[in-house]
């Protein structure tokens, strides 16, 4: 899914895209998401982990990876974890993605192709496999749900994003003031930030 920019200026190549991944109490699934990024194909990236002050050993296994560790000093939700990754970050493309979600080797390098092959695209939104290793019904039928709700759409430009794995210019980002952090909990944050983009005609 690609998102359309109105007046934001293009992006030159090579793109370096900088991984943002916020994270609490994610020790199950965190090490296997991290690695699926470290196999990537396409190098010209940066790992930001965000700790959202976990109380298990989430932080042990960040450090077992090359990445940068930002700690916040309050729990304060996935919004602000995320806004937290992006100011730190070095990379012309934000790849924001949940710490329970494994990427393929050529995910990063078909990002940084949509950039390319758009010019005019703010945002590039993935897709969930037909594969998903969910251990219970609820999560498996969500993530399902959610992949034959985006293979369902036709057009080319679509109003928001689902920051499970999307991506965004970080000029677009930045001057869209990021994500609401007054949105606790990892649940509308990213749907109004897409929606943000479009209003005016300023975004995607």
């Amino acid at each position: 899914m690609i998102y359309k920019s109105g007046a934001y200026p293009k992006i030159e190549m090579p793109h370096k895209i900088s991984v943002v991944i916020p994270v609490y109490n994610s020790e199950n699934t965190l090490g296997e998401c991290l690695a699926s990024v470290y196999r990537s194909a396409y190098k010209n990236y940066e790992v930001i982990a965000v700790d959202d002050c976990s109380t298990d050993k989430s932080v042990e296994v960040i450090k077992k990876f090359p990445c940068r560790l930002i700690r916040q000093d309050r729990n304060g939700g996935a919004g602000k974890a995320r806004n937290a990754g992006a100011k730190h970050a070095t990379g012309d493309i934000l790849l924001f993605m949940d710490s329970d979600v494994l990427i393929r080797k050529d995910t990063l390098a078909l990002f940084k192709e949509s950039f390319d092959t758009v010019k005019e695209a703010s945002a590039v939104q993935s897709v969930y496999s037909n594969y998903v290793r969910g251990k219970s019904f609820a999560n498996t039928y969500k993530m399902l749900y959610l992949r034959h709700s985006f293979m369902k759409v036709r057009e080319r430009f679509v109003p928001t994003i689902a920051s499970y794995c999307a991506a965004v210019k970080k000029e677009v980002f930045d001057a869209l003031g990021g994500f609401n952090e007054k949105i606790p909990s990892a649940t509308t944050e990213d749907d109004e930030f897409g929606h943000a983009g479009n209003a005016g005609g300023k975004g995607f």
